[in-house]
């Protein structure tokens, strides 16, 4: 495993998003076979030029495989934050995967299992929201004081079955990409889940140079 892997992606998942990522292997500097922490930042295409949403995750991944069959760990923290009509969300997070499948020298095809859970999501209410809701409830019928902002815990998860492959073009430069069907049981979260043509999914792919 090359120590060094500086990669960028494009793809949809929930909107469209462009990813940096770096990761670092831990073969040569601890002796720990297999083992890597990476670290990333995605920021969704729309608010690029306001600047006013991203995510960063911060973790590692295990290869547990010899060239044939074999399995990829993954587990990461992250922090994101969305900015939108409804107010400012501040998440904090955590996002656990799996992807079993056939790994040779030069190719891998997988099947991933993921899922991410919002352990907290902090939502600062818009001015919108507000007048919206007094508009509805104008003389306090609604039975509560309006919309809170604050803390709330795990207001939401997404989790996502689908197929990895990935190709080692050469002995520096890799490419990989997913596509799966995304699952979120949350009716409105911090961040909203789209449907499109009633089927809600996620690709991703990525290129990646190694040393």
């Amino acid at each position: 495993m090359d120590a060094n892997r500086a990669g960028f992606g494009f793809g949809w998942d929930p909107t469209w998003l462009v990813s940096l990522g770096y990761s670092r292997g831990l073969d040569t500097p601890l002796g720990v076979s297999g083992t890597q922490l990476d670290a990333g930042l995605a920021l969704p295409l729309t608010q690029i030029p306001r600047a006013n949403a991203f995510k960063i995750w911060l973790g590692g991944q295990r290869f547990w495989n010899t060239p044939g069959f074999g399995m990829a760990t993954g587990s990461h923290f992250t922090l994101v934050l969305a900015n939108d009509a409804t107010g400012k969300k501040l998440g904090l997070g955590g996002e656990l995967s799996l992807r079993p499948g056939y790994y040779h020298q030069r190719w891998s095809l997988a099947l991933e299992l993921a899922g991410r859970l919002a352990l907290s999501t902090y939502i600062a209410h818009s001015d919108r929201v507000r007048d919206l809701y007094r508009n509805r409830y104008p003389d306090g019928s609604g039975g509560a004081e309006g919309p809170q902002d604050g803390w709330y815990w795990l207001p939401a998860a997404r989790y996502h079955v689908g197929v990895a492959g990935g190709w080692l073009a050469s002995e520096r430069l890799e490419f990989s990409g997913v596509l799966g069907f995304d699952y979120s049981p949350q009716v409105e979260g911090a961040i909203d889940n789209p449907s499109i043509g009633g089927v809600p999914f996620y690709i991703r792919t990525e290129g990646a140079y190694r040393w």
